[in-house]
């Protein structure tokens, strides 16, 4: 397992901007309201930012250590609840006749970023639903994200699997962690060990 590290990837932008808004949600929609006791909605609201709030934090995670979730279908799951979740507690926070007395400006600001949270949901399930399509599909061999700053002495790329490298052939690495062969006199670049 490798050492976590700043997600600096779309998916890890994203997961930041979902993990933030869910914090600001929490954070407005209990600090905001002015009554002694707070609506059925606005408690809705402040669940799903708080529920959000660990989701996107987990994602964080696994994306700064380069990995992913064990089953594939997983973050489009909840991806795909909490968008819906997302947008209903937006929707009933702004639509609260309560707030109109206790508070309605933080129930709309509320509102607003658990709508502006639902649209980087969207987009993370779109990037999630993409990795099922792409699942299988792509047969560049792929090098974990600890391994990718090692330099490699002049014998480590001599052998490959137990096989020795033909003359002038050599192995790189993409900065996305795709191992690729090189031959220095010709140019030519393939994803596959040569023969």
């Amino acid at each position: 397992m490798g050492d976590w590290s700043c997600p600096l990837t779309v998916r890890g932008v994203l997961r930041s901007m979902e993990f933030l808004f869910s914090l600001l949600v929490v954070a407005v929609g209990m600090g905001g309201w002015t009554c002694e006791s707070s609506s059925a909605k606005n408690e809705f609201l402040v669940a799903v930012g708080i529920m959000y709030l660990v989701v996107s934090g987990v994602f964080i995670y696994l994306e700064g250590r380069d990995e992913v979730m064990p089953y594939i279908y997983v973050p489009v799951m909840l991806d795909s609840l909490f968008a819906v979740f997302s947008f209903t507690a937006a929707y009933v926070a702004v639509t609260d006749e309560k707030a109109l007395q206790c508070g309605y400006g933080a129930a709309k600001a509320a509102g607003a970023l658990m709508f502006i949270n639902m649209c980087c949901i969207f987009a993370s399930l779109l990037y999630s639903i993409n990795d099922i399509f792409e699942d299988g599909n792509d047969d560049r061999p792929r090098v974990p994200k600890g391994q990718r700053l090692k330099t490699r002495d002049e014998s480590d790329n001599k052998v490959v699997s137990g096989a020795v490298l033909p003359a002038g052939w050599s192995i790189h690495t993409t900065e996305e962690g795709y191992e690729y062969y090189f031959h220095a006199e010709t140019g030519k670049s393939q994803w596959h060990a040569p023969s």
